[in-house]
Parts: C-alpha cells; structure tokens; sequence
C-alpha cells in the first residue's frame, strides 16, 4: 500500500507503556495501512502483546498517543472504533453454553451484521459445520481458536489484531489462519498478529516488526 493518510489504520506515536517501574514498551512509532499484514515478533516479556493491547484500546499508554482510523484512543475507544476493531487475543471471547452457530449468530447480531451474515457458510470456512450444533463448552482448545476466527468474520471488522492465533491449532488449522488472513488482506483490512513463529505465517505476511525489551529493534 502507499502512503496516502487515509491508508493509515493504525498510528503510534512515540508509545511508552509501563508496570511499576518497568517499562514494557519504550518509544515505539510505528503505522499500520489498510490491505497489509504484519508480525510483530520478539522474545517473551519483549512488549509484544502490551504494545497490541494498547492498539486494541485494552490498556493506555503512559505517554505518546495511538489513533486508529484517525481518532485518537486517548479518550477511549469510541462505538464507531469499537465495531472497526476485530480481536483476538488471550481470551477467545465465546460462549461456552451457546452452540458454535448460537455463538456466530448472537455476534453477529451484536455487530449489526445480522442480514449480511451466512453464519452456517462461515462455520464450513473454518471447519467446524459438523460441530456447528455442539455447545462450545465441548470443544478443544483448537476448535475454540477456529470458533473465535470465525468470530472475527462475522463481525466484518476493518483492523483485526490477533495474539498468537496459531496456539492449540494443528497443521490444517494452520494453514486455515493463514487463508483467513491472506482473505483478509486481499479484501483491505489492516491485520497486525503477534507470533513466536512468522515462518509459519509467511505467505500471509507483508513485513515483520521485532521488538527487544519494549522497542523496536528491526
């Protein structure tokens, strides 16, 4: 993508995050456009998930100022930003006493997306139509991350940020997450992933950001 200001996604300028007196994320500026795809990557403890939170408008930063889709997070995250971010993080965000499709259909419904949403399609694109009418509570802990995948489809979201999507998946769910994300970028969507293996997400990715006790290093 160029670098037209309307491509910009997502800005952190100078972005410093802090626990007690440690700082998890130092000075980072960075931008991430729309129609791109990026691993951020580095050692544990290295400011990786601190550093997609704050983009996520889950934690604040200490000092710099992060914008998504030219509206500053500094206030919180506004309803209009909120429908724009798709994430998956940690927590899948599902309901364990819904079925898979109870699930897709109540997301969905939250995000407006009701009418415009074959959920029984979306549930075959990511494997789980023989498992659609279990409640998710039943599922494994692969199963779930594909469930929380297809979460983020429903919702159409312009920005997605995933955290270590690959975690319990096996190699068909692998190469699952990196159709999802290659789609995802072919249709515009600005996606940022934080992994401990970009090898296994290189065809899907446009560059790789390393980071080293909160800064970025390469």
């Amino acid at each position: 993508m160029g670098s037209e200001p309307d491509a910009v996604a997502i800005r952190c300028d100078d972005v410093s995050r802090r626990y007690g007196r440690r700082w998890v994320v130092r000075h980072v500026s960075l931008t991430f456009e729309a129609g791109t795809t990026t691993a951020l990557v580095g050692h544990n403890g290295a400011g990786k998930s601190t550093l997609l939170a704050m983009m996520a408008g889950k934690l604040r930063p200490d000092d710099g100022e992060i914008t998504v889709l030219g509206r500053s997070l500094s206030a919180g995250l506004s309803a209009s930003t909120r429908r724009a971010l798709g994430l998956l993080l940690h927590e899948p965000w599902v309901y364990p006493e819904l079925t898979g499709t109870e699930n897709l259909a109540f997301f969905a419904g939250l995000y407006g997306r009701t009418r415009q949403t074959d959920i029984a399609a979306t549930m075959a694109s990511v494997g789980l139509d023989l498992a659609a009418g279990r409640r998710a509570r039943t599922y494994s802990r692969g199963m779930t991350q594909r469930l929380a995948l297809a979460r983020l489809m429903v919702q159409d979201a312009q920005i997605w940020l995933l955290d270590e999507p690959m975690t319990g998946l096996d190699a068909s769910g692998r190469e699952l997450v990196v159709e999802r994300l290659q789609a995802a970028r072919a249709a515009g969507r600005c996606v940022v992933v934080v992994t401990h293996a970009p090898n296994l997400l290189e065809s899907a990715l446009d560059r790789v950001i390393t980071l080293d006790s909160g800064k970025v290093v390469r």
